[in-house]
């Protein structure tokens, strides 16, 4: 860990050896930002933003608006296709973030909200939101999601751990606005630990 004013840099060990570029994760004593990536890039925001600066910019409009309506979150403003590169060229991840549909997209949001009340109870509310490069490929994502929803609500097996996985996205919620896709999910407490006291990983809770 290295210590900057108002910055603890974490360095984090290279994965693939010593010609990989070495991970760094930046924690601002702000108290709710945090910046990953390569370390020179990362250090250079790090000495950058001392402790009196303040992050401005589309993406730290993005992580205010989030922040206040999340108690986890996350958001990125560039394309997808800048993580992409970064993924194994096997498996059948790479392929599909390589359609033309999942290439539009160029922002992505998304949090978790714990919600002692709503109309299910205790519940934690999902919710996430996806800007694509037209109103057309806007579409083509909502159409994407709501196929693979159905696709998984509609898997019949005998496992009730599954069958009860599959049942969460019955009130998954949808909806495409320009460039724009929102997501929202509402998940009740007691779907949750149902899901985490069955099945295989139950004895690791316990």
């Amino acid at each position: 860990i290295t210590h900057i004013p108002g910055v603890d840099v974490l360095t984090l060990p290279a994965e693939n050896g010593a010609s990989s570029p070495v991970p760094c994760v930046a924690f601002f004593t702000d108290g709710y930002t945090a910046v990953m990536g390569e370390c020179a890039t990362v250090n250079a925001a790090a000495q950058s933003k001392g402790a009196n600066s303040s992050v401005s910019g589309p993406l730290a409009t993005k992580a205010r608006q989030w922040r206040t309506q999340d108690d986890f979150w996350f958001t990125s403003v560039l394309p997808l296709t800048q993580f992409v590169a970064g993924l194994p060229n096997s498996g059948p991840l790479p392929g599909m973030m390589n359609t033309e549909v999942f290439k539009g997209i160029q922002q992505t949001s998304g949090g978790v909200k714990f919600a002692s009340s709503s109309a299910q109870g205790a519940a934690i509310q999902a919710s996430g939101e996806v800007v694509m490069d037209t109103p057309q490929n806007a579409t083509s994502l909502l159409n994407v999601v709501n196929f693979i929803s159905g696709m998984i609500q509609n898997i019949k097996v005998n496992d009730p751990t599954a069958t009860l996985f599959a049942s969460l996205f019955a009130g998954l919620q949808v909806s495409a606005s320009g460039n724009t896709v929102s997501v929202n999910l509402t998940i009740p407490e007691g779907t949750l630990e149902q899901i985490f006291t069955s099945g295989p990983h139950a004895a690791m809770l316990h």
